[in-house]
């Protein structure tokens, strides 16, 4: 990475990011001044073509309350907190990510994830990254219910 970057914050864009349950949270620069990188991502098949959530798993997590507080979630493939400040150290940075959909349901025994930091202020990408990731299928718990 550029040293020009050492010591940026790292904000991560609206398509990927969720706040949790913050209230309260940065996600873009304050001031067109700041020296920055916005992180964005998406997941593709094993020919790099772009992944929607399968309907399964969007039910799956539409009947659940996960995301309450973040409702324009639901339906993100890729997902990273953007409540946590993030920023380039040694060329390096953290994050956590999520990905929330399950390749089984594609078909596919692995997925590639695509990441790249942008340039707040020139929208430039400045770094790309390309992961392979095999995502095995969750399995739903089985609830016993009985009578007394």
């Amino acid at each position: 990475m550029q040293r020009k970057y050492q010591g940026s914050r790292i904000y991560i864009a609206d398509s990927i990011g969720y706040s949790g349950n913050a209230k309260k949270f940065i996600n873009s620069p304050q001031s067109l001044d700041e020296v920055a990188l916005i992180l964005e991502g998406q997941v593709l098949d094993i020919d790099f073509n772009p992944l929607p959530q399968c309907t399964c798993c969007k039910d799956y997590f539409q009947s659940r309350f996960y995301f309450a507080t973040n409702p324009q979630c639901k339906e993100k493939l890729v997902l990273v907190k953007s409540n946590v400040t993030c920023y380039v150290q040694n060329g390096l940075f953290p994050f956590q990510i999520k990905i929330m959909c399950c390749s089984k349901h594609h078909n596919n025994n692995s997925l590639v994830l695509h990441l790249w930091l942008r340039d707040a202020q020139t929208k430039q990408i400045v770094m790309s990254s390309v992961l392979s990731s095999y995502i095995k299928q969750w399995k739903r718990s089985k609830s016993v219910s009985g009578h007394m």
